[in-house]
């Protein structure tokens, strides 16, 4: 299932971490630059599998802990209504 990231958003990377700034609400959050970067792809066509593989590949983890960590993820982002699933 793929997700996508709300078109009101922008991004501003400060040291390690990555302010999302939602226009519409008004609002920061603060990520770490992983979950920024994923939030950042996520453009409603890309499947958390092939996500996963990426991710995996570039941080040496297995593909199923890697797809594991990205389920939750996109829940904590759904939940903070910084993506939605499409």
């Amino acid at each position: 299932m793929p997700y996508r990231k709300k078109p009101e958003l922008l991004f501003e990377t400060i040291g390690d971490k990555v302010v999302v700034f939602d226009t519409a609400r008004r609002q920061p959050f603060v990520l770490n630059r992983l979950a920024a970067r994923v939030l950042m792809d996520s453009n409603g066509l890309i499947e958390i599998g092939k996500m996963a593989e990426a991710v995996s590949r570039d941080h040496d983890t297995s593909q199923a802990r890697a797809a594991a960590d990205l389920v939750r993820l996109y829940d904590e982002l759904e939940a903070k209504g910084l993506a939605e699933r499409v």
